[in-house]
């Protein structure tokens, strides 16, 4: 699955949290130092934090960018897995 975004500033790291629709966590993953600017694809296996394939359903995400230790920006949304 890939993720595409662009920061619109500098940044010092890029925080992407996926939860199911009951608010479980199933994954989290960072990239330092993310490019700005220009448009960046974050490749994101299928899976939970723990391996387990990502069942059929609705999922929720959050992007946050952050700045030092402080969180400069966040956007989330939806999207459906359906094999």
């Amino acid at each position: 699955m890939n993720i595409h975004y662009r920061l619109a500033g500098p940044s010092t790291r890029l925080r992407f949290r996926l939860y199911t629709v009951s608010g479980r966590r199933m994954r989290e993953d960072s990239v330092e130092n993310p490019d700005w600017g220009k448009v960046v694809t974050l490749s994101v296996e299928p899976r939970g934090d723990l391996g387990e394939p990502l069942a059929n359903g609705t999922y929720h995400f959050l992007a946050e960018a952050f700045d030092g230790e402080k969180v400069a920006d966040s956007k989330g949304g939806s999207f459906f897995i359906l094999r």
